[in-house]
């Protein structure tokens, strides 16, 4: 489930200029992060990217990448800062790294870069999340100053109970920004429900928030790839593209589709 895999790398590119930081969040916390853009860029739309449950991982470094080189500066942010570094090819490690994560702090940290970029010349943050980064995608609008949000298979309703750990269900609770928001799912994607799906598109609709949905026919969960062999990836490419697209123009999507 989710990236745990490292796809061939984007194409080498010159102007591109990559570098691991630290940027404060609101309590003073060193959160750790990967930040790539072009040599020289005057960009004004800037992503901030959350990963999933195997952390910032190579995956996500290049994807990145990637969004630097479609002219949008990336920050990916590791949600796992406040934690000890763990072996991701154990599963029990994993599955532990996760269950200690604390959804509050993660959310904090996740609003952190919407004032570190802009104070860097950033006019406008679209923050991109994947699974358990695509729910804080939904949630973080709510609580920090992000212009339009896109969810990879993110969960609009928890599936585990709630606990002091975690205790926002994004639907359950209410909790998600009024912002654009693009999203992605497979229709096999076990993991989220697309009935979930199906019903966080009709309390946006009811709550007027402009949303574009994309229910991807016979794909899985964590379908997003860059390897040109995979079945998804002409869709996978599309759909990378459609989510740089929207970075650069949320304001233009003002309706639900599917």
């Amino acid at each position: 489930m989710c990236h745990d895999t490292t796809p061939p790398p984007p194409p080498a590119n010159a102007s591109r200029v990559s570098r691991e930081l630290q940027f404060d969040s609101e309590d003073g916390y060193a959160v750790s992060g990967y930040f790539a853009t072009l040599d020289q860029s005057a960009a004004t739309d800037c992503i901030v990217l959350v990963h999933d449950v195997f952390g910032a991982s190579p995956f996500y470094r290049q994807l990145a990448d990637r969004y630097a080189d479609r002219g949008i500066p990336c920050l990916l942010i590791d949600i796992y800062s406040r934690q000890p570094a763990i072996d991701v090819s154990d599963p029990a490690q994993v599955a532990s790294r996760r269950s200690a994560l604390d959804q509050q702090l993660a959310i904090l940290d996740c609003g952190a870069p919407s004032q570190w970029l802009p104070s860097r010349g950033a006019k406008r943050v679209t923050i991109v999340g994947f699974c358990l980064g695509g729910t804080l995608s939904i949630i973080a609008p709510a609580r920090a100053e992000f212009d339009a949000s896109v969810v990879f298979y993110g969960l609009p309703r928890r599936r585990r109970e709630k606990t002091p750990l975690e205790p926002i269900s994004p639907l359950d609770d209410r909790v998600f920004g009024r912002v654009p928001v693009l999203g992605f799912w497979g229709d096999r994607d076990e993991v989220v429900g697309i009935d979930n799906v199906a019903e966080f598109d009709q309390v946006l609709t009811s709550e007027g928030i402009p949303h574009e949905f994309h229910i991807l026919e016979g794909l899985p969960h964590s379908y997003l790839t860059f390897t040109p062999e995979d079945p998804a990836f002409a869709v996978s490419q599309a759909n990378f593209e459609r989510s740089c697209d929207f970075a650069l123009h949320a304001n233009l999507h003002r309706t639900s589709t599917k």
